[in-house]
């Protein structure tokens, strides 16, 4: 069970049809994700920046900060509020005790999947309103 669909399993959230495996081109790793955190008034308002676009030609906010990424936004997972913690303590627990400290005060975690990216080349970084946690890797 990769981690994506563990932590979707245990939020009790249903994943979207687009993540079907058939969809993943076969060179991409299912086990590595990147992991991201910040703060936001409401989920609906994480929800909005990660996936949300005002028209059909319009990247989304997560994906315009992320200039140098392209992103298959249905392979992006938000976590919001008391979730958190519970996603957090699904990790390795010497990941787990670091990016505690690491989140601190943020109420959202944000991972993207490898397979977001489609086998292309990127680059990661904090954007104005995320910290870019860093990749794991998934046993």
């Amino acid at each position: 069970m990769n981690f994506l669909k563990g932590l979707i399993d245990m939020l009790r959230v249903s994943p979207s049809p687009d993540l079907a495996d058939s969809a993943i081109p076969p060179h991409a790793p299912s086990n590595r994700f990147h992991l991201f955190c910040g703060t936001f008034p409401s989920e609906l308002d994480a929800t909005a920046y990660c996936l949300d676009t005002n028209s059909a030609n319009e990247p989304e906010p997560l994906t315009r900060d992320l200039p140098d990424a392209m992103i298959d936004t249905s392979m992006v997972e938000i976590i919001y509020g008391t979730r958190v913690d519970a996603a957090v303590q699904m990790l390795d627990p010497s990941d787990a005790a670091s990016l505690t400290e690491r989140i601190g005060e943020a109420n959202t975690l944000v991972l993207i999947s490898e397979r977001a990216f489609g086998g292309l080349p990127y680059t990661l970084n904090d954007t104005p309103v995320l910290e870019y946690l860093g990749p794991f890797d998934l046993g």
